[in-house]
């Protein structure tokens, strides 16, 4: 029985976990949405949104470009930090 309680409790937080970690990414597609529309303020096409797009530094890129980018950002940090 002190098992299963244990068990219970563990799979609760979890649970938990993961629903916070829902309710984030929820947040982050939010922000996005928001700086989209900051950017496309002077035209104002919908059909230019994209989830899977954000901006960064002024541009609109795609989320996979910009964490490459990031990557090699922290890459050359790294090397001159060395």
């Amino acid at each position: 029985m002190k098992k299963e309680k244990e068990a219970n409790k563990e799979l609760e937080e979890e649970l938990l976990m993961f629903k916070k970690e829902v309710m984030e990414q929820h947040e982050k597609g939010f922000l996005k949405a928001i700086k989209q529309a900051g950017f496309f303020t002077d035209c104002l096409d919908i059909g230019l949104f994209d989830p899977f797009k954000d901006v960064k530094d002024g541009q609109l890129l795609d989320e996979e470009e910009i964490a490459a980018r990031e990557d090699n950002d922290s890459e050359e940090e790294d090397k001159a930090n060395v």
